[in-house]
């Protein structure tokens, strides 16, 4: 066997994988930008990114809807230093395009993660409980132990 063929052979799942990763990534390509504008359109994420733009703020998708998973994810975060680190962490439903937020602090019992709605996320980040492991009890955030 040449070594053109040999390289060839070693080569092709490679090359048949990217490429239909990036048949994949331009089917969900229009939809994503929508949905990365949408959430880039919040006030909140239009001010982290002016504030922490020396930083290189960035949004990514970070899944998409399957049988398991009905939503978009969408992170916000920091994307210095060849890494990504996220500050918030929203999902967006595909028929309604209703943005949520992912509440990951959550100490309630087996839970561990909550979706909130905006308003829930706006009225609830002021307070010195959101910041630490908590729950929600009656409308209330309740910071744990």
């Amino acid at each position: 066997m040449t070594n053109s063929l040999l390289t060839f052979l070693l080569l092709l799942p490679f090359t048949l994988s990217n490429s239909f990763r990036h048949v994949h990534s331009d089917q969900n390509q229009s939809i994503e930008d929508k949905l990365l504008k949408k959430v880039g359109d919040l006030y909140e994420v239009k001010q982290f990114m002016i504030t922490a733009k020396a930083s290189k703020p960035a949004l990514m998708v970070a899944r998409v809807p399957d049988k398991d998973f009905k939503y978009y994810w969408i992170k916000v975060g920091l994307s210095n230093f060849d890494q990504f680190r996220t500050t918030y962490d929203f999902y967006v439903e595909p028929k309604t395009l209703k943005i949520s937020y992912l509440d990951l602090m959550i100490d309630d019992g087996n839970n561990r993660t909550a979706i909130i709605t905006l308003w829930q996320w706006r009225h609830f980040r002021r307070h010195p409980a959101f910041k630490k492991m908590h729950y929600y009890r009656n409308g209330k955030i309740i910071a744990s132990g």
